[in-house]
């Protein structure tokens, strides 16, 4: 969402084709959809549910849109020049909110430290993570707020003077801004 290339010009930039790994992801995201509509669940009045129309009615009426939209391989769609809104990319992230499927099950892992400690460095990580890409994208707004020159003060031209690596923001600045 942070560092994904964006509009130049008016026009969306051309994505990258995705990589085995986000191909691995749109997989079995879709092989999910697919398990989910023969996989049982315990019914309001404790009864494991076996009937392949209840349950697909069941998922119907609960995950599935969600997990539909999470599933949809946009990536590929737009690597195959297929016609998809430029950011469509940003509904990858409604995959999270299939970790709040993980909520009513969570109280029987309390019990074992080990899984609430692992779950708690998997949260912190997150939370780190967003924030990094929030200063990451500050960074390059501040960049992008200069298109003639680069800017001299910014943690992002900072960063590359202490790596000896200098910093462009784009191609098309590479070549127009000179800086070096």
């Amino acid at each position: 969402v942070c560092v994904g290339p964006g509009p130049e010009g008016g026009l969306p930039a051309a994505r990258s084709p995705p990589s085995a790994c986000d191909l691995c992801v749109e997989i079995l995201f879709m092989l999910d959809i697919v398990l989910n509509f023969r996989t049982t669940f315990v019914s309001k009045s404790g009864q494991v549910v076996l009937a392949p129309g209840a349950i697909a009615r069941h998922y119907l009426g609960g995950w599935f849109l969600l997990d539909l939209v999470a599933a949809l391989p946009f990536d590929l769609l737009a690597a195959c020049h297929v016609n998809v809104y430029a950011g469509a990319h940003l509904l990858k992230t409604v995959r999270l909110l299939r970790l709040l499927r993980l909520l009513p099950n969570l109280d029987q892992y309390s019990q074992y430290s080990a899984v609430v400690l692992a779950l708690l460095m998997v949260v912190f990580a997150l939370l780190a993570h967003w924030v990094a890409c929030g200063w990451f994208f500050l960074g390059r707004r501040e960049v992008e707020g200069s298109p003639d020159t680069l800017p001299e003060i910014g943690w992002l031209q900072e960063l590359a003077r202490r790596l000896e690596t200098p910093y462009y923001l784009s191609r098309s600045n590479c070549s127009a801004g000179g800086a070096g």
